[in-house]
């Protein structure tokens, strides 16, 4: 029971990273300016993933490149805590 309940959280944890991985690169696109089409034309068109990018694109784009990474870090961090407290 116990090791089942460890592999399901290591697999959750993988999924959430994941799902952090792909929203720090949408906000890298989202900072460099790419248009939101071209952004969701690329993705799988899976829900989750499509929620992550309309999200992304509702943050402002930051003027200097400390803070365009500061958003990045920031957004990934907000949507792997998203995540986590979603699969509990």
């Amino acid at each position: 029971m116990v090791v089942t309940a460890l592999l399901l959280a290591a697999s959750v944890s993988t999924y959430c990273t994941g799902e952090a991985e792909f929203a720090e690169q949408v906000m890298k696109y989202r900072q460099k300016g790419h248009p939101v089409s071209l952004v969701m034309r690329a993705e799988d068109r899976e829900e989750t993933r499509q929620l992550i990018v309309v999200l992304a694109y509702k943050q402002p784009v930051r003027d200097s490149e400390v803070g365009k990474m500061e958003a990045k870090y920031e957004f990934s961090d907000t949507i792997y805590d998203m995540c986590m407290r979603g699969t509990k």
